[in-house]
């Protein structure tokens, strides 16, 4: 079900088989991934908001104008 939407509107899933790969293959690469292959960029592309502030980025979501990741902090 988690691919069904992404088969309605004709999305195309493109990725790497890796179930035939050894695991130790695979963790070798997991682990190059965690640290050498770890994007230095990867937290600029993260903004957190509270929610008072929820709906404006709701807004700039719908008028095109959001870039990145936004992260709702939600505190009790």
């Amino acid at each position: 079900m988690n691919v069904y939407p992404f088969i309605l509107r004709g999305v195309r899933l493109i990725g790497i088989d890796s179930v035939q790969c050894p695991k130790e293959k695979r963790e070798e690469v997991w682990n190059m991934l965690a640290a050498s292959w770890k994007g230095s960029q990867l937290e600029n592309g993260i903004e957190e908001v509270k929610l008072e502030k929820i709906l404006e980025k709701v807004q700039d979501m719908l008028n095109s104008r959001l870039v990145g990741r936004v992260i709702l902090k939600h505190s009790n």
